[in-house]
């Protein structure tokens, strides 16, 4: 139960306190207002682009490596009992390849 004298009203904020915290709450009105504004887009700069193509590079990398060891994993033998999951994780690691990475 909140303790009296918890709840304020300041500048137009609707203020509720709980054990002594204050957390605020825009009106109605001041939230509209806040979304009809337009987003502005920022276009990437170069060096963004330079950035995200190295990390997909590292993506990619990664991924060659684990298929690899996959593949190495069915050619020296495996039990029974890991079959599909080394099957189907060499299918995952290719898919990926395919749709995300030039070979």
């Amino acid at each position: 139960m909140p303790i009296k004298g918890h709840r304020r009203f300041i500048d137009g904020i609707h203020h509720h306190g709980v054990d002594g915290y204050f957390v605020a709450y825009a009106k109605p009105a001041l939230r509209l207002q806040r979304t009809k504004q337009k987003k502005v887009s920022k276009r990437r700069s170069k060096a963004t682009k330079a950035r995200r193509k190295g990390s997909e590079e590292k993506r990619c990398w990664a991924k060659r490596k684990k298929l690899e060891k996959v593949e190495k994993r069915l050619r020296t033998g495996y039990k029974a009992s890991q079959s599909d999951k080394l099957h189907r994780q060499q299918a995952d690691y290719e898919d990926y390849l395919k749709q995300f990475c030039r070979t």
